[in-house]
């Protein structure tokens, strides 16, 4: 006899067409007087709130959704330490701003209330010196990761202030590492740490264990040259991009290096030169920017590479040129064009949960235990990135998914064992779940 699927799933699609790609600040930045020039880091909060900084201005603005500007910090700084040349930003649970100021050798926090502080200066906390801050990182406990471009090592700050070195010149003692350049951190607290001129890549255990994962040689096959910033995607892998080798690397926590991306780029002639800034975005999915031909690749799960804005901008006009770093919250992408002076928001895929479940928990079904359903990517139409998934359904049977705008409820319709929990016009979705 079948069995229903009786927990039901709310979710609305929004029937949005066509890619939406806005420049969101130019170079006249808050139209003040306070410009914006060579943009290199992105940044967004929880209320998506977008940070654009000025290497070329020493400014970093924040963007509302509504598109109102503001400049919330300038090259006075923290007013006993000056921004010169703002190179990577991130924000914490509590949608604090972290800026490395490359060429003022400090990291300043900017909370939202405006409040300024240095976190870090070239005294690190007295456990080292910090020279020319490159790339950050931040964990789940709001610790965080700074490289040292010129002093060849990276700190951790904790949240209340304690500052440690993680690794120096050194390496792991077998292998330097030279010009620290990327810095992430995965789930289990592993930060890896890339050597730009050292051409390698370590990891550090949260027990402070060092290890070199990958060297020039790459994969064995592709080298590894000028590795630029890092991302750890959702099933916990590494990616590296090559600068100079035009390649991007995922390792996984195996150890396993593998070539997911290379010159070619789509393969279409859209090629990729220099790539710059990975970005994670759950799962196995990924961007990354390629600062020389101007472009943002997204590379799927299934390896399905796209691009997803080139030079051409919004293809309004705003043109779009050498990208570094990007940001990504709720299905918009951020970046900034670093010649052209300006930032974008792009429209991409959600890959996150979607919907509230009702009407449940199902009846227990022949596999001895009830049947579930939810859904996840993105509702606007126009991605067609929505999937839905049904677990732990009855043994050697068959089912579909029934769609409708109305709840209801109904025992055991036409004498099956479970519930009907949909009124009004039902669909039925035209592939079995098997």
């Amino acid at each position: 006899m079948r069995q229903l699927l009786t927990a039901a799933l709310l979710a609305l699609a929004s029937p949005v067409h066509g890619q939406g790609i806005e420049e969101i600040i130019d170079i006249s930045g808050d139209g003040l007087g306070n410009a914006l020039l060579g943009p290199r880091a992105v940044a967004v909060d929880s209320a998506g709130n977008a940070y654009v900084a000025g290497y070329g201005s020493s400014t970093v603005f924040r963007v509302q959704p509504d598109g109102t500007t503001e400049l919330i910090l300038d090259h006075s700084g923290d007013g006993l330490r000056p921004l010169v040349s703002p190179y990577d930003m991130v924000v914490d649970s509590a949608d604090n701003v972290y800026v490395a100021a490359f060429d003022s050798h400090a990291v300043f926090r900017v909370t939202p209330s405006g409040v300024i502080s240095a976190v870090l200066d070239t005294k690190a906390g007295g456990v080292g010196v910090l020279e020319n801050p490159f790339a950050l990182a931040i964990d789940a406990s709001d610790t965080l990761y700074v490289s040292g471009f010129s002093s060849d090592n990276v700190f951790s700050v904790t949240s209340t202030g304690t500052v440690t070195e993680l690794i120096r010149s050194t390496g792991d003692g077998v292998h330097a590492l030279s010009a620290p350049t990327g810095v992430a951190v995965d789930a289990a607290g592993n930060v890896f740490v890339a050597g730009f001129l050292s051409d390698n890549i370590f990891r550090i255990s949260p027990g402070g264990r060092i290890d070199q994962i990958m060297d020039a040689t790459g994969d064995g096959v592709q080298p590894l040259t000028d590795p630029r910033f890092l991302a750890v995607d959702g099933l916990g892998r590494l990616l590296v991009p090559g600068g100079t080798s035009d390649n991007v690397f995922r390792v996984d926590p195996g150890g396993t290096i593998e070539l997911v991306l290379d010159a070619s780029g789509d393969g279409a002639g859209n090629t990729m030169d220099l790539p710059m800034g990975p970005l994670a975005t759950g799962g196995g999915d990924f961007y990354v920017t390629a600062w020389g031909s101007h472009k943002v690749f997204h590379v799927s799960e299934h390896g399905v590479v796209k691009v997803v804005i080139d030079s051409s901008g919004d293809g309004s006009g705003a043109g779009f040129l050498n990208p570094w770093t990007l940001a990504h919250r709720a299905g918009q992408l951020f970046v900034a064009g670093d010649e052209s002076e300006n930032a974008f928001s792009i429209e991409v895929p959600c890959k996150d949960p979607i919907g509230t479940n009702y009407c449940g928990p199902a009846n227990v079904n022949s596999s001895g235990r009830p049947a579930q359903i939810a859904a996840a990517g993105d509702v606007r139409v126009h991605f067609d990135a929505l999937v839905l998934e049904a677990t732990q359904t009855a043994t050697n049977q068959f089912g579909f998914f029934l769609n409708s705008q109305t709840q209801a409820f109904v025992a055991n319709p036409g004498g099956s064992q479970g519930n009907l929990c949909l009124g009004g016009s039902i669909g039925r979705h035209s592939a079995d779940i098997t």
